[in-house]
C-alpha cells in the first residue's frame, strides 16, 4: 500500500512534559521535533520491553536505538554557540531528567564511533497522554518522504525476501481485537505468578535470578500494577502500529518488525514478541486463526541435525559441513560414533517403539528416564534446554539438583551425547553469527539455524498453496477454517525431512 503524502501524522502527548511546555524551553521551531523524539521513543520502548528484566540494558531495562538521522532531524542540525543543537537538547532533555543515554557498539559507516541508545523516564509511563496530530509541515513532509522512500525500495526488492514479503502482505490484512481486554491482561498475570512461584523451586536458579522474582512477589501488589499497565499499553500501541501498517505507514512503525535476526536468521513480524494469551485473537482477512507448531523443536533439531552430522561427508552441506570439519580438526583428524553423538540417537528409537506411554513426548520420556518425575515438563525442559545452551563456567558452580553436580546432570540427560555437546562449545563458528558471538551458544545458534531451514521449508509449501499465515518461529498461525488441512498438509511434508519432526494444532 501507498503512503499518504501531504497528511498529517500523530505522536503521542504527555501531560508531563506536553507540546506547550516543549516549545516553551525548545522554541516554536523544535516543539514538534521533541514531541516526534520523545514519542517515538515511548512506542519502541513499551514496543520492546519485557517485565522480565535482562541484565542487558539493550534488551528490557528501557534503553532503546534510534538512528543518528533521526536524532538530527528531530533535535535539529544547525550550530548554535559552537554546538550542534541535537547535542545541547539532548543534554537539556538529560538534565531535566526526561532522556537518558548511552553510547555502544560501533556504527556500521564508521567504526569509530558509537550508537546512541536512549531511556525515556519511567515517569511517562504513568502519565496521562493523548494521541495528537503533528503540526509542522516539515515534519510531516519528513515522515512521507521517508514513508516514500520505504515503499520504493519495496517494490525493488530490497530489505525483505520472499518469506518477509508474503508475512507482511498477511500481517497488513489481520487484526487483534479483545473485548474483554482486562480479563485477558488478569488471565496473563495469573499466568505469569504461576511461572514466577514455579521458578523459585528451580533448584538450579541463579542468585541474581531468584532475587529479582521474589522483588516482585514480595511488592506483588506493585508489580501487578506496573505489569498491567504495561500489558494494556503494548496492547494500545500494537493496534496503532497495525494501523499504521494498512495505511503504509512504515517509518512511523515503533520498530523494524519485518526482519531477520542475526542469530540463525529467524523471521520476525508484527505479532514475534506478542504475548501468547493475545495472539490467539489475531484474525486474518477477519477470519479467526489457530497456531499450528512444531512438537518439541528444540529437541527434535537435536537429533536431526546429530542425524546430519553422521551423514555420509559428501551429503553434507553449509552450517552442518562445517561443524564436521572443525570437530574433525579438534580432535585431531580422528573421530567416532560416539564423539558424533550416534548413541545419543538411540534414545529416540525407545520413543519409537513406546511412544504412546510418554504421548510422543521426548521430554517426558527423559524426565522419566532420569529420575525427575515429579518435575513439571516445562521446570524439566528449561533445566535440559539450561544443560544444552548455557556457560558451563558458571553452571558448575550454580547447579546442585538432587545432589546431582552439573557433570553428573550433563551425563544423566545427555548421555555420551555430553561429548559431542561439549566439543561444540571448542569450536569457532563466527562466521554464522558475527554479532555478539560467543562458543558457548554454539549449539543453541546450530539447533536454531536448523530450525529457521525446516520452517522455510514449510513456509514454501504454505505459499505454493497460496495458505496464508503468521509465523511464530517454529509454528505457524493460519485461519482456523483451514488448519485441518495445512496440519494434514504440513506433517506429510515434514515427514519427508525426517520422521521425528511432528507438527500438531493448539
Amino acid at each position: 500500500m501507498k503512503p499518504i503524502l501531504d497528511k498529517k501524522y500523530k505522536i503521542y502527548e504527555f501531560e508531563i512534559f506536553s507540546l506547550n511546555t516543549i516549545e516553551k524551553i525548545y522554541g516554536k521551531g523544535r516543539k514538534y521535533g521533541v514531541g516526534k523524539f520523545i514519542s517515538k521513543l515511548y512506542k519502541r520502548k513499551i514496543c520492546l520491553q519485557s517485565v522480565d528484566e535482562n541484565d542487558s540494558h539493550l534488551l528490557n531495562k528501557g534503553y532503546v536505538y534510534l538512528p543518528h538521522s533521526e536524532i538530527v532531524r528531530y533535535l535539529g542540525v544547525n550550530k548554535k554557540d559552537g554546538e550542534y543543537e541535537w547535542k545541547t537538547i539532548l543534554k537539556s532533555l538529560s538534565k531535566r531528567g526526561i532522556v537518558s543515554y548511552k553510547r555502544e557498539g560501533n556504527n556500521p559507516y564508521d567504526s569509530n564511533k558509537k550508537l546512541y541508545y536512549f531511556r525515556l523516564s519511567d515517569d511517562f509511563d504513568n502519565s496521562k497522554k493523548t494521541y495528537v496530530d503533528v503540526e509542522s509541515n516539515t515534519l510531516n513532509k519528513f515522515i512521507s518522504k521517508q514513508n516514500s522512500k520505504y515503499v520504493s525500495e519495496l517494490s525493488k526488492g530490497k530489505g525483505l525476501d520472499i518469506f518477509l514479503l508474503y508475512e507482511l502482505d498477511v500481517c497488513i490484512k489481520s487484526t487483534l481485537s479483545i473485548k474483554d481486554l482486562d480479563d485477558i491482561i488478569d488471565l496473563r498475570v495469573n499466568n505469569k505468578l504461576t511461572e514466577y512461584r514455579d521458578k523459585l523451586e528451580w533448584e538450579w536458579l541463579g542468585k541474581r535470578q531468584r532475587k529479582k522474582i521474589y522483588s516482585k512477589l514480595v511488592d506483588e501488589e506493585v508489580f501487578i500494577e506496573r505489569y498491567k499497565r504495561l500489558l494494556k499499553s503494548k496492547y494500545e500501541i500494537l493496534q496503532i502500529d497495525l494501523q499504521n501498517l494498512r495505511d503504509g505507514n512504515y517509518f512511523d512503525l515503533s520498530t523494524n518488525y519485518f526482519k531477520r535476526d542475526e542469530y540463525g536468521y529467524r523471521v520476525y513480524n508484527i505479532f514475534s514478541r506478542c504475548i501468547r494469551e493475545y495472539r490467539s485473537f489475531i484474525k486474518i482477512d477477519g477470519e479467526e486463526t489457530i497456531e499450528v507448531d512444531l512438537k518439541n523443536s528444540m529437541i527434535s533439531m537435536l537429533y536431526y541435525f546429530i542425524k546430519l552430522l553422521n551423514d555420509k561427508p559428501n551429503k553434507q552441506s553449509g552450517l552442518v559441513k562445517d561443524v564436521y570439519n572443525k570437530l574433525i580438526q579438534l580432535r585431531d583428524g580422528e573421530i567416532n560414533d560416539v564423539w558424533l553423538g550416534l548413541p545419543y540417537l538411540q534414545r529416540w528409537e525407545y520413543i519409537k517403539d513406546y511412544g504412546d506411554k510418554f504421548n510422543n513426548d521426548y521430554y517426558l520420556f527423559l524426565k522419566e528416564e532420569s529420575g525427575f518425575e515429579n518435575m513439571s515438563r516445562n521446570s524439566f525442559k528449561e533445566l535440559l534446554w539450561l544443560i544444552l545452551f548455557g556457560r558451563e563456567s558458571q553452571l558448575k558452580k550454580s547447579i546442585n539438583l538432587n545432589k546431582h553436580k552439573y557433570n553428573d546432570l550433563k551425563h544423566l540427560l545427555l548421555g555420551s551425547g555430553r561429548f559431542l555437546v561439549e566439543d561444540i562449545t571448542k569450536i569457532d563458528l563466527y562466521k554464522w553469527n558475527k554479532k555478539n558471538y560467543r562458543r558457548y551458544k554454539n549449539t543453541s545458534l546450530i539447533l536454531h539455524t536448523i530450525e529457521r531451514l525446516v520452517m522455510e521449508t514449510m513456509s514454501t509449501i504454505l505459499i505454493e498453496k497460496k495458505y496464508k499465515y503468521i509465523s511464530i518461529f517454529d509454528g505457524f498461525i493460519v485461519k482456523k477454517s483451514q488448519s485441518e488441512e495445512i496440519h494434514k498438509l504440513l506433517n506429510s511434508r515434514v515427514s519427508s525431512i525426517d520422521k521425528v519432526f511432528t507438527f500438531t494444532l493448539k
